[in-house]
């Protein structure tokens, strides 16, 4: 929310901080070129095709560029890169059985699609990949365009045969069950404790904090941009920033400091 909402491009930079360092955390790093490929496209684009601002700093093709205009870039660019990347350490640390722990009781029908869906993708490429090293392995001498791209196709239909059928068989199989048919109970290993509650009070103080009473959400680029005044806000925003990875980091401390107990 705060990387998404926010216009600050010190919060946006912040935020991208944050995430990466909680990516590293979690080993999942190795994609960061897709992301800095997408911040590089972005800061450069905005200023080709956006040209308010007051400072012009040169010419080109008639056009103005500004100062402005760049920095909204450098901005944008940072937002989507922080986005892409929050989201994908989400999809490392919420796995399919860690979701249906939280809705499943609540609803637990919106709970399973959501949660299909959320693996539906991960698993079609997983897929594709195994079809296609078999179809590699099987026509390894021959090569070409029109080859390629005939495998592709046929390996997309082999696919999409795959996940419907999948989707039938996952159906009949749990209403075979009996699910949805009465009260459903399921065996979960994860149990919210009073740390769990006090890091959740937490992190909720602190978001209505930097959202109402911060003062870095708002920041005004055309036609003059505003100036940064820096506070303790922006302290606390890093903090927050950095929250996920110092318990992943702490959790991590704790586990070799019990195993080299054993």
């Amino acid at each position: 929310m705060i990387s998404m909402f926010s216009r600050n491009i010190i919060v946006a930079a912040l935020s991208v901080t944050g995430a990466f360092l909680f990516a590293l955390t979690l080993r999942s790093a190795s994609g960061m070129w897709i992301y800095t490929a997408v911040f590089i496209l972005t800061a450069l684009t905005n200023p080709l095709f956006s040209h308010n601002g007051v400072t012009v700093l040169f010419f080109l093709n008639g056009n103005r560029v500004t100062l402005e205009s760049i920095i909204y870039g450098v901005y944008l660019g940072l937002m989507i890169m922080s986005v892409l990347i929050w989201f994908s350490c989400y999809n490392l640390v919420i796995t399919s059985d860690k979701f249906l722990c939280l809705f499943g009781g609540i609803m637990p029908k919106a709970a399973l699609v959501v949660s299909m869906a959320l693996r539906l993708v991960p698993a079609f490429i997983n897929d594709g990949g195994e079809m296609l090293a078999i179809q590699s392995s099987l026509s390894s001498d021959k090569k070409g365009l029109i080859i390629g791209l005939k495998r592709h196709i046929a390996v997309f239909s082999c696919l999409i045969t795959r996940t419907l059928e999948g989707a039938v068989e996952r159906s009949d199989s749990m209403r075979a069950r009996g699910y949805g048919a009465g009260r459903r109970t399921s065996y979960s290993r994860f149990r919210f404790n009073t740390s769990d509650a006090a890091l959740l009070l937490l992190t909720v103080i602190w978001l209505a904090y930097m959202i109402f009473f911060g003062g870095v959400m708002d920041y005004n680029y055309y036609p003059e941009m505003d100036a940064i005044e820096f506070s303790a806000s922006y302290i606390l925003t890093a903090l927050f920033f950095i929250l996920p990875s110092a318990v992943n980091v702490w959790g991590e401390l704790r586990w070799k400091y019990w195993v080299s107990k054993i």
